[in-house]
């Protein structure tokens, strides 16, 4: 998890990780639409951008578990994976299952600008990078099966490498929107926090410093379990 960590910090804002910032934008929105839907709500539409913003339109439901559900569902997506990342063949296979489903769904609701050449290579080339790492997943697990990869269990540091990323996001757009003074972004629109705050009650700083703190709980306890599963 540490060479994650450090894998996101050196090349966060570098075309490198576009691909995996995406699925995890798509994860984010996805929450919010199963929230939406759980709370009897219904889903109008779902998009992530060139930008790795992303919108959920919805209708009815709970507004405060909808919008609380894209950093906290975040945030249990990727302990999801890390937990699904202990040696064990079963939980590595049902991770990439899950993880390739996020791929597909990104490459279906990214939306791009299609008034310039540039806008439309752009999103060709974001789907293209989502399918290669899709590839990358899928060879993973056939070489895994074929057991002709020399490293036993080598998709669970993929799955690392993928949770960690979710848990990262969560808690550092929590950071940004909310106390980095960029709650109501020109470019991307009101902040879930600002969104609550306006329709619920409270502030926006007072709701990310909320989510924050329970970011840092299931990081914690999902860093022990973890440990305890892998027998360390």
């Amino acid at each position: 998890m540490c060479g994650s960590t450090l894998l996101y910090a050196f090349f966060w804002t570098t075309v490198i990780l576009a691909p995996l910032k995406l699925t995890i934008v798509c994860q984010h929105e996805l929450c919010h639409a199963i929230a939406a839907l759980l709370t009897c709500g219904k889903v109008k539409g779902i998009s992530i951008s060139s930008n790795f913003g992303g919108v959920t339109t919805t209708v009815g439901g709970n507004r405060c578990v909808t919008l609380t559900a894209g950093y906290i569902g975040s945030v249990m997506f990727g302990c999801l994976y890390i937990l699904l990342a202990v040696d064990n063949k079963n939980a590595n296979y049902a991770g990439v299952a899950i993880y390739l489903f996020s791929c597909l769904i990104s490459f279906f609701i990214l939306k791009t600008d299609k008034a310039s050449i540039g806008n439309c290579c752009t999103g060709l080339g974001l789907r293209l990078s989502i399918l290669i790492v899709m590839g990358a997943f899928v060879g993973l697990w056939i070489l895994e099966q074929q057991e002709v990869w020399p490293e036993k269990y080598v998709m669970s540091w993929g799955l690392l490498v993928v949770g960690t990323g979710n848990v990262l996001f969560a808690l550092f757009e929590c950071v940004e929107d909310t106390f980095l003074n960029k709650v109501n972004d020109a470019e991307r629109g009101k902040s879930d926090a600002v969104m609550l705050a306006e329709e619920v009650c409270g502030s926006a700083r007072c709701w990310g410093l909320i989510w924050s703190a329970i970011c840092l709980g299931c990081i914690g306890g999902t860093i022990y379990a973890f440990l305890v599963l892998s027998g360390n």
